[in-house]
């Protein structure tokens, strides 16, 4: 009994032993894991979809960058109200075109939030102004897309209670549309070229690396100035669609 113990013993530490030196990468895993992010920094493509620079999947991601979307019904707080979350992946090209024509979708009066992962000691800066002319709106985000686009640590907002709905293109780059009736945001994904896909998967959701290339710039601050923004506010924005 006592050998069988031994030889149980040994079995275990034998195989736990390989299942860490499988886990731990070996210099040549490693070498082909920084040429694959090199060539994604710099090509930054994966088949016909275009990447950010924000996010880039991991060498052992299986999960392939599309395009698409899917519906969340009754989601979090719009169940309150029948609403509804849509997550759509779109590639780099049009993201800013698409975003500009949601936005749209929203009215002629639009309050845009700006989230700055990087530079504050609590992790979430909301830097918010209300009520602004849609086309003080779109010159904000035109100027600055590619702060928007490609750090991972700026995340926007633009929302509107009139017609309770809110886009969202956050860290991860993917496009979040809330809303309370999401028709006319339906056909703005429709018009580029967008399709529903139930059982889609982003590739998000497998491992990824995150850059920024925007640290230690003075980009956010003039972005925040040009909002006449002059103290942080917190706010709770999801508040409006109940």
């Amino acid at each position: 009994m006592f050998l069988l113990y031994i030889l149980l013993l040994i079995a275990y530490l034998y195989f736990a032993r390989r299942s860490v030196d499988r886990a731990i990468p070996t210099k040549e895993m490693r070498a082909k894991q920084i040429e694959h992010l090199n060539r994604l920094r710099s090509e930054r493509m994966v088949d016909d979809f275009v990447l950010t620079a924000a996010v880039i999947p991991a060498l052992d991601n299986d999960i392939r960058p599309q395009e698409g979307f899917r519906v969340y019904q009754n989601y979090g707080h719009f169940k309150i109200n029948g609403g509804c979350l849509i997550i759509a992946s779109v590639s780099a090209e049009k993201m800013r075109p698409l975003v500009l024509a949601l936005v749209r979708c929203l009215g002629s009066i639009v309050s845009i939030s700006f989230e700055d992962y990087y530079s504050d000691a609590k992790n979430v800066i909301d830097y918010l102004s209300f009520d602004r002319d849609i086309f003080v709106i779109e010159s904000v985000i035109n100027r600055y897309w590619r702060l928007i686009q490609d750090s991972y640590d700026v995340q926007m907002s633009a929302f509107s209670p009139h017609v309770r709905a809110e886009v969202v293109l956050p860290q991860v780059k993917l496009v979040h549309i809330h809303a309370a009736e999401p028709a006319p945001f339906l056909e703005v994904l429709a018009e580029y070229g967008l399709q529903e896909k139930p059982e889609m998967r982003f590739f998000i959701e497998g491992p990824y690396y995150a850059y920024d290339d925007y640290a230690g710039s003075d980009l956010f601050s003039r972005l925040i100035s040009e909002l006449e923004v002059h103290e942080k506010r917190f706010y709770e924005k999801q508040g409006m669609m109940r």
